[in-house]
């Protein structure tokens, strides 16, 4: 006589050595029913990881009421995902197949032909961690499907030192990849190196075990790991290249690789490292102990590097990447003699008053260093001609003092400064640190400012007054006027084809208002309510004359007086500008 175990009489999960089993069991049976099994009694379940094996006790599942020795017999649905063996009463479950799950069902049987049965569920996975890991191999290609916040763990040898292992993945899903050591630090992560969305990592690896996971997103991925072809060129600087002085070298760059070379220069050697071809590439130069000193990735031709450097005597290394595959280039060469220092101590001497050929190639800066005999000394400096030169003005100690990207005619720099007696310096490079061409710097007294640049030196005007004006470049003037009287209707404008913008302030130099087009043309207009007190107006814009209009107000057209709370000035639209372009070099 067989009682099948009814599954709606009690359901339980057992949990053990990372298998899920939902055994469905009831007690009807007359012979053997399940032991300890109160009804809906839950626990959460696991998974086998792929490539494993688990054994279960199949006493904790039956039990005879008699005490008789019991027969147990068990079948799969699916042996090509999990198989089955049964010794002295133990179940062994093994994952033969890759993700998925089957039904398992265990007959016990007592003499007479009594007998119950079980009904499992049997679910496999590939390990969530590297303790749980799933066997893999060299050569293997993995169907994976990761879920909301799923993460699987694969286990591979290498057999042999110098091992160039490569893994990724293919498919739609976006994953992230990273390789472990036996030890479990992580070694090697990838994003999307790889076709689409997927990781590719290149690893030259030792002898030994390692761990891949593949994480994040959701959807199915084939993992693939295969032995990569030999890399043209070492991928760190043990494995460097030797390169001589006027080599060029031919190289192919794989998904994720990394070119390393190494040369010597004398002492006092100006070395220009590029590439070429149409492989977007990145260049960093570093120095014998592998600092870097220098990088790029698009001063050169196309969307190449182009590196041009002074270097003390000694071994040096430059490593290639790309966002990109393919084959390039590279030439290291001597550079031509420089026509002007690339650093502060090796700036070229000049005097107010002097006028400066100078030459930008890719990657180049000039420095030029001068001096200021007297105090409160206005400064202008600038560049003419066709090449889009950027310029930074440092004191004696190298700080950043002004910069400027295009306040010049066409796209040359201008910087206007009053300056201490001193000595300073002026760096001047390309637009992009890639732009290459003839310039002439131009260092001169610029004219006495016609109003003074801040709230200290405004000049004192009255409501009714028309002031001229003239704005140089990065010039700004600053005015100082009273309101007579509680709830007075200020209108301040310009008039002119100077683009101008206008910034009124408190007696405290709290921001108030800020226009920079309400009025005619590209003037601004700013009309306001104000109480009795001492005001400042500022006006700063494109280079030209204008004139500066205060009025009392249409009552009408004056907005209410009121506190912004910002901590300052809007910023004036050539400096977005600058700032804009500065931050890109």
């Amino acid at each position: 006589m067989r009682h099948r175990i009814a599954a709606r009489r009690s359901r339980r999960l057992y949990q053990l050595a990372g298998l899920g089993l939902l055994a469905a069991c009831g007690g009807d049976g007359p012979l053997a029913v399940p032991r300890d099994l109160p009804p809906e009694e839950w626990v959460y379940d696991q998974y086998v990881a792929v490539g494993r094996t688990i054994e279960l006790d199949l006493v904790t599942i039956f039990s005879s009421l008699d005490s008789v020795t019991l027969r147990f017999h068990a079948e799969t649905s699916d042996p090509s995902l999990v198989t089955v063996a049964i010794d002295d009463g133990v179940l062994t479950l093994e994952s033969v197949g890759g993700e998925g799950s089957t039904d398992v069902t265990v007959w016990a049987t007592a003499p007479r032909g009594r007998s119950a049965v079980a009904d499992f569920a049997v679910f496999t996975d590939y390990g969530g961690s590297i303790e749980l890991a799933a066997a893999a191999s060299v050569g293997d290609t993995i169907q994976g499907v990761l879920g909301r916040g799923d993460e699987d763990y694969f286990e591979v040898f290498v057999p042999t030192d110098a091992f160039r292992l490569r893994a990724f993945t293919q498919g739609d899903t976006d994953p992230v990849g990273a390789l472990y050591d036996a030890n479990g630090t992580r070694i090697a992560h990838d994003y999307d190196t790889g076709e689409g969305l997927n990781f590719l990592i290149i690893r030259e690896l030792a002898a030994g075990t390692y761990y891949v996971s593949v994480s994040r997103g959701a959807g199915s991925y084939s993992l693939i790991l295969e032995e990569a072809e030999a890399d043209d060129h070492g991928d760190s600087f043990a494995t460097a290249t030797s390169v001589s002085i006027g080599d060029t070298v031919r190289a192919v760059l794989t998904p994720g690789d990394q070119d390393y070379f190494e040369f010597s220069v004398p002492d006092g050697f100006t070395v220009r490292a590029f590439a070429q071809g149409d492989t977007d590439t990145n260049g960093v130069l570093y120095d014998g102990s592998g600092v870097s000193i220098a990088s790029d990735n698009s001063a050169g031709e196309g969307l190449n590097f182009h590196i041009v450097r002074d270097l003390d005597a000694g071994t040096h290394y430059l490593s290639v990447s790309g966002w990109d595959t393919g084959s390039y280039s590279l030439i290291v060469e001597e550079a031509g003699a420089d026509d002007h220092g690339d650093s502060i101590a090796t700036a070229t001497p000049v005097s107010i008053g002097d006028t400066v050929p100078g030459v930008l190639t890719p990657g180049d800066e000039d420095y030029f260093e001068f001096s200021v005999s007297t105090d409160d000394l206005r400064l202008g400096v600038f560049t003419q001609g066709t090449t889009d030169a950027v310029g930074t003005l440092y004191d004696g100690n190298g700080s950043r003092l002004a910069d400027d990207a295009d306040s010049g005619v066409g796209d040359n720099f201008h910087i206007i400064r009053t300056l201490d007696a001193g000595r300073y310096y002026l760096r001047v490079f390309g637009s992009y640190r890639r732009e290459a061409g003839y310039y002439s710097l131009i260092l001169k007294e610029a004219e006495p400012d016609d109003h003074g640049n801040t709230i200290a030196t405004a000049t004192s005007v009255s409501i009714g007054d028309t002031v001229p004006g003239v704005l140089a470049a990065r010039d700004r003037d600053f005015f100082e006027f009273s309101v007579p009287t509680d709830g007075f209707p200020l209108g301040a404008f310009t008039q002119s084809d100077t683009d101008t913008d206008g910034v009124l302030y408190d007696g405290s130099g709290s921001w108030i208002a800020h226009d920079y087009s309400s009025g005619e043309g590209f003037n601004f207009r700013i009309t306001r309510v104000l109480d009795a007190g001492t005001y400042y107006l500022e006006v700063s814009g494109g280079g030209g004359s204008y004139s500066l209009i205060l009025e009392e107000a249409d009552t009408d057209a004056a907005g209410p007086a009121r506190d912004t709370g910002r901590p300052g000035p809007a910023p004036r639209r050539d400096e977005i500008l600058n700032l804009v372009e500065l931050v890109r070099q």
